[in-house]
């Protein structure tokens, strides 16, 4: 998996134009073990051909579903065992290791964006398997020192699959127990079953009194129409 998954790494990588830096985005061998886990995949075994055929098939059933069919349509890939492990092993490496790009140009100003608060607080909106979550946790581990000032890192994630909250709880745990970085800072989250419709996300919000630091969509906004997105800022701005 680590293979095929460093390919698609050096695709993204080379439209970023970080090869030409010498930069490749790689994930840290503990999450790269995780997800192997999780899939019932042994890290040091290779792939044997039927293993790759069916995830390859799998990820080409999400890809056609994601093509054809309308945003508000699309299955719940992370009820079906499956399909929920072709997109751990394929889709989410390759949507995390997008934010490896913007985290470099974030770290060029030793992250000034960002509060130094002792304590950060991260919102996102429609967070599937937790996949920038862990891409977050992955950047707070590789720039450490940035994030020295920051004593606890508390996420809310919002979906509106509870399989992919389920999964996304499941390896957030998982990799902080396997990460041993995280003793400092302190780690915690919770996640919230809830579409991304204004009235609905200002229900799931409105726990929340303080405001959040980092608010992430991933590709969520790519995915609604101008109308829907229109809709939901005020929302997000608001928190």
């Amino acid at each position: 998996m680590v293979e095929q998954v460093r390919t698609v790494e050096s695709i993204i990588a080379q439209e970023n134009g970080c090869m030409n830096k010498g930069k490749l985005p790689t994930l840290s061998p503990k999450l790269e073990q995780l997800l192997l886990r999780q899939c019932g995949l042994a890290p040091e075994e290779p792939f044997t051909g039927k293993a790759l055929h069916q995830i390859a098939h799998a990820v080409k059933t999400i890809s056609d579903h994601y093509i054809t069919t309308s945003a508000e349509n699309i299955p719940d890939f992370f009820q079906n065992a499956v399909l929920l492990h072709a997109y751990l092993l394929y889709y989410l490496p390759v949507n995390l290791v997008k934010l490896f790009g913007i985290a470099d140009e974030l770290a060029a100003t030793n992250f000034s964006v960002l509060p130094r608060s002792p304590q950060l607080r991260v919102l996102d909106l429609g967070c599937g398997p937790g996949t920038y979550l862990l891409g977050f946790l992955e950047l707070v581990r590789k720039y450490r020192a940035a994030f020295s000032t920051t004593a606890s890192i508390t996420w809310v994630g919002i979906d509106r699959s509870r399989a992919a909250l389920n999964t996304a709880a499941r390896l957030l745990q998982e990799y902080r127990a396997a990460e041993k970085t995280f003793a400092s800072p302190a780690c915690t989250g919770s996640f919230q079953q809830a579409l991304l419709a204004p009235a609905h996300l200002r229900t799931a919000l409105r726990k929340y009194d303080n405001p959040f630091h980092i608010i992430n969509a991933g590709n969520v906004v790519t995915e609604l129409n101008p109308p829907e997105v229109q809709r939901l800022l005020p929302e997000i701005v608001e928190h």
